[in-house]
């Protein structure tokens, strides 16, 4: 599970990465699946370099998005994350 407040997540380096289309292709070797991600997962997706916290992301998913004050962003962004966690994309 994520901790909204405290952490900067990080994508494993050996994942494989292609864009086809509006979505994002990730293959993670080690398990020999692909995972198919929409615009807003990609985004988290690219986020995920250990320097960008929740908020930050959060941040640049509103600007590019242009997604209201009063939408829960936050609550989608740590979906994604836990789902990268589950699904081994990501470290802990």
């Amino acid at each position: 599970m994520v901790k909204p407040t405290t952490r900067s997540p990080l994508k494993k380096e050996d994942i494989v990465l292609r864009d086809i289309g509006d979505e994002t292709v990730l293959y993670n070797p080690q398990t020999k699946a692909i995972h198919v991600l929409n615009k807003t997962s990609s985004m988290v997706w690219e986020s995920c370099d250990g320097k960008h916290s929740l908020e930050m992301i959060e941040k640049k998913i509103r600007d590019k998005f242009e997604v209201s004050s009063a939408q829960d962003v936050k609550e989608d962004i740590i979906e994604s994350l836990n789902k990268f966690s589950e699904l081994g994309l990501i470290n802990q």
